[in-house]
């Protein structure tokens, strides 16, 4: 009978592929199976309407709106962390595209309920904490 022979190089790569593909595999484990979308749909509450869709979301307050360009997942704790845009309304406007503020909003969803805060990226001075209910009417009055 042959004797078949491996080079050392193939062992070490087989050796190496053992050890990393259980590495890998954790670590598409780890793109969090427990993190949940947030139901999409019109979320209200007093001076405050979101409108969550697949890919993130619209915020509409009394004075002002922001767009959220991510979706909008809930980690297995309920918490949420989300990049957004920021924009005042009212006064004087200028020509030109709208002016916005990079803000993050950061807030936990508890049964129907979404509580959150508004905050400018480089501060902590938030804009405001709002609560919004899955299918509630909102409860605006829109600066003009």
């Amino acid at each position: 009978m042959p004797r078949v022979e491996y080079s050392r190089s193939w062992r070490l790569d087989l050796a190496g592929l053992v050890f990393v593909a259980p590495l890998i595999a954790c670590a598409q484990g780890a793109t969090s199976p427990s993190a949940v979308a947030m139901r999409t749909g019109v979320w209200g509450g007093e001076q405050v309407r979101l409108e969550v869709v697949q890919s993130g979301g619209q915020i509409e307050f009394s004075c002002a709106h922001a767009t959220i360009d991510e979706p909008l997942v809930a980690k297995s704790d309920g918490t949420v962390d989300v990049a957004g845009r920021f924009v005042t309304e009212g006064g004087p406007t200028r020509d030109g595209p709208e002016q916005f503020q990079a803000v993050r909003l950061t807030g936990r969803v508890e049964g129907e309920t979404f509580s959150f805060a508004l905050t400018p990226v480089g501060s902590s001075a938030s804009l405001g904490s709002f609560s919004a209910t899955f299918g509630r009417t909102p409860r605006l009055t829109k600066c003009r």
